[in-house]
């Protein structure tokens, strides 16, 4: 009978026989369920302080930029917020303007770069939650934020079906993309034991 892999944990990564890019992409994978919270709590913290790109990036596309990416400006590696892959940030350009049909796995040397905190997706989305439920700037028009978010809502992506990730640029091209049509969901197609109310 064949042996399932056990889950790895943080500790399974800083001390494991696999190679630290394996471990780290395994990882990321594995917490696919919690990555799929990402979009839905980075609506929640955007418009309670200000509006910031990386949430907005979450709930407008379902990619998580990884801050510990970036080099002169750009990110090179995002979150695939469907399925815990990590992409290449250019090929993620690509794939929403639909030159491509799927976005491109990142490079193992970027994934060496990556930030172990980055890649915890429980604390992404405890700290996404915290900067939810503090007290909202007092300049805001909470009615109009609530509306606003509601809106947002009713276009968060489907991060619910996985998305196909190419190994390089070449296979992506070869990839069919999905019409844009089936690109978002309203919240009745998403868990009901995850809608808000």
């Amino acid at each position: 009978m064949p042996v399932t892999p056990q889950p790895l944990s943080r500790d399974d990564i800083e001390h494991g026989t696999d190679t630290l890019v394996e471990s780290k992409r395994r990882w990321c994978r594995e917490q696919a369920s919690l990555w799929r919270r990402i979009p839905e709590a980075a609506l929640r913290a955007d418009g309670v302080s200000g509006y910031n790109d990386r949430h907005s990036y979450a709930y407008q596309h379902g990619f998580w930029q990884l801050y510990s990416s970036t080099s002169g400006g750009y990110y090179h590696v995002y979150v695939d917020l469907s399925s815990g892959e990590l992409v290449n940030a250019s090929s993620v350009g690509d794939f929403l303007q639909q030159k491509i049909g799927a976005p491109v796995r990142c490079r193992d040397e970027d994934v060496l770069a990556l930030s172990l905190d980055e890649l915890d997706a429980a604390l992404t989305l405890s700290q996404l939650e915290a900067h939810a439920a503090r007290a909202p700037f007092s300049g805001y028009d909470l009615e109009q934020v609530e509306s606003w978010r509601e809106e947002k809502r009713l276009q968060l992506p489907d991060v619910w079906s996985p998305r196909t990730v190419a190994d390089d640029y070449e296979q992506a091209r070869q990839i069919q993309q999905p019409a844009k049509e089936a690109a978002t969901v309203g919240p009745l197609s998403r868990p009901s034991s995850l809608s808000q109310s």
